[in-house]
């Protein structure tokens, strides 16, 4: 019984506990998801994007900025699933979106929609 028990236990760790987070560079390697522009500037996109990840209730997103352009990141079950640059452009921004779900089962068009919607 102590065995079984025991089993289980480290079972439940190695699947649960022992997650290494992925860097953001190995996401963006996997190329660009889908790209476009926006009337919006790089901040309000930030907020917008934000704003609908965090809608999603499963994600939790969050934010780096430099010199005019901002990054979002998305964390799944600690791990990091989206990123998402923003940079400034001369009538708005432009926003490019990276995903890398081979972590970690989601239905990943919920996140897109999310992104999307803030066009």
């Amino acid at each position: 019984m102590k065995k079984s028990l025991l089993l289980l236990a480290f079972a439940s760790l190695s699947l649960f506990g022992c997650t290494v987070m992925v860097p953001p560079s190995q996401v963006i390697s996997k190329g660009v998801a889908f790209e476009f522009n926006s009337s919006k500037s790089a901040l309000n996109m930030e907020g917008c994007i934000i704003n609908g990840l965090r809608q999603t209730v499963l994600i939790k997103p969050t934010s780096a900025r430099v010199e005019g352009s901002s990054r979002v990141y998305g964390e799944l079950m600690e791990q990091l699933v989206i990123v998402v640059d923003i940079s400034e452009a001369p009538n708005g921004s432009i926003v490019k979106y990276y995903k890398d779900f081979s972590y970690v089962l989601a239905s990943e068009e919920v996140f897109e929609k999310a992104v999307k919607s803030c066009q």
